[in-house]
């Protein structure tokens, strides 16, 4: 599974969707974190980005299961 995601993971529904849809939220979480700039960004922001992008891949990616959260193992911001 992913280490960012929390979802029940006995839920074999969850487990096989997030898994088949891998892709999609790959190409969505790129284009998430490439349209934000540092400031949008920062710790004080974090709870914010998280509750965004569960929202976003629970409204137009996943049909069968939810995220229930989102959590960061580290967020390490490189300016361009």
């Amino acid at each position: 599974g992913w280490k960012f995601f929390v979802y029940d993971a006995m839920n074999k529904v969850a487990s096989a969707e997030i898994s088949a849809q891998k892709i999609p939220i790959r190409d969505y979480l790129r284009y998430y974190f490439a349209s934000k700039n540092a400031e949008d960004l920062t710790p004080n922001n974090e709870e914010r980005l998280k509750i965004e992008i569960r929202n976003e891949i629970n409204d137009t990616i996943l049909h069968k299961s939810k995220i229930k959260k989102i959590s960061f193992d580290k967020l390490t911001v490189v300016p361009q």
